[in-house]
């Protein structure tokens, strides 16, 4: 896990979990989470320019033995 934290409303979050669901499958989650605050208001919608928000995820379940191995990865 890493939490990040800045000037103008910076915040940031990563957040993976690793878990083993037996000897050949495994999954996996992560999540990354970015936001901040505009720094200067466009005057003529009145929304703040330069502000960021950006969320994203992804699963991921593998299979291994010692014949084949797979992957399925969700984003």
């Amino acid at each position: 896990m890493d939490i990040g934290l800045g000037e103008d409303g910076y915040a940031e979050f990563t957040g993976v979990i690793n878990m083993p669901i037996n000897d050949q499958w495994s999954s996996r989650t992560a999540i990354h989470m970015q936001q901040k605050d505009g720094w200067v208001t466009n005057i003529n919608d009145g929304k703040m320019a330069g502000a960021i928000e950006n969320t994203a995820a992804r699963y991921t379940l593998a299979y291994e033995n010692d014949m084949v191995s797979g992957t399925l990865m969700l984003e």
